[in-house]
């Protein structure tokens, strides 16, 4: 067995040590989504991110001591908030009312 500093996780049934790299779970070897940043505001606003491009984002939208909450993955770049409740562009992550958001990226900041 070869020793790697890192850690991988695969499917239930594969063998760790013979498991091909686009089967597996997670391996820290390789170039993963990270959490840029993330908060949780009670109302609208923005966030300056700065990373220079439109990154993906998470959102969990609602309040969360309540049962309706709804979630969503995307990468939206929108010209303003009259398009859409939660966007992001180049500079800035805009946010229209309580939710809680993860910006992510790939790669090192």
């Amino acid at each position: 067995m070869t020793w790697v500093k890192g850690i991988k996780f695969c499917p239930k049934g594969e063998d760790i040590d013979t498991c091909p790299i686009d089967k597996l779970i997670l391996h820290t070897n390789y170039n993963t989504m990270k959490v840029a940043h993330h908060d949780s505001p009670s109302d609208y606003g923005q966030y300056s991110h700065g990373l220079g491009y439109a990154p993906a984002f998470i959102v969990a939208n609602g309040l969360f001591n309540e049962g309706s909450t709804s979630g969503f993955v995307a990468q939206y770049n929108a010209a303003s908030a009259y398009e859409a409740p939660f966007f992001t562009n180049s500079t800035i992550f805009h946010y229209w009312g309580a939710c809680r958001y993860f910006l992510l990226y790939q790669g090192t900041l």
